[in-house]
């Protein structure tokens, strides 16, 4: 990543005295993951969606044929707050760094993973209501597409959570498959 990317990141860790967990993956990759803040084993392991939760979003990846390699994944917030969601103040501390990533990345879709990730492109809409939905957005100097997915943390602790995840993933696979069958970072098949 480039060097205002290490410098925000740096500033971040400085400011809430804390260890960051930067994005990770392939930096000319079509497809971004944004979910919300990093858990303690992607702090611990310098990658995003390294745990329980990360095996899962696994299984997700390659239910639509999608390598880890062919995408690119961050947090809205880079840290990890203390057993809650990210505040406000958080939120805000971290966002120019979200932009930084996504201009540096250059996606042509954007999936968020969960709320906190929805509500920084859609601040006014509910996950339940657009979960497995395309949305046409100019955000942060870009023109992309969103599509909102619940968290698979949710479907670790809701079971029922899991099969709509599935289903939605499928949606996702779809959409690669009509408008990037062979995009950057995407093999033809």
């Amino acid at each position: 990543m480039s060097a205002r990317i290490n410098a925000l990141l740096q500033q971040l860790s400085a400011y809430f005295n804390c260890a960051v967990a930067p994005g990770w993956g392939n930096t000319a990759a079509d497809i971004v993951f944004v979910a919300d803040a990093p858990g303690k084993r992607e702090i611990e392991a310098g990658e995003p969606f390294s745990g329980v939760s990360g095996r899962f979003f696994d299984e997700l990846l390659a239910s639509i044929a999608l390598p880890r390699d062919e995408i690119y994944l961050t947090n809205v917030v880079k840290f990890r707050p203390q057993g809650r969601d990210p505040n406000r103040q958080e939120i805000a501390a971290c966002r120019e760094l979200l932009q930084a990533e996504l201009q540096a990345v250059r996606p042509r879709i954007v999936v968020t993973l969960g709320r906190i990730g929805l509500n920084e492109f859609l601040p006014l809409m509910k996950i339940s209501q657009v979960h497995g939905q395309d949305f046409r957005l100019q955000a942060h100097g870009l023109d992309f597409t969103l599509f909102p997915l619940y968290h698979p943390a949710a479907a670790m602790h809701n079971g029922k959570m899991r099969p709509l995840l599935k289903a939605d993933f499928l949606k996702l696979g779809a959409w690669l498959a009509q408008n990037l069958p062979h995009g950057k970072g995407r093999e033809a098949v």
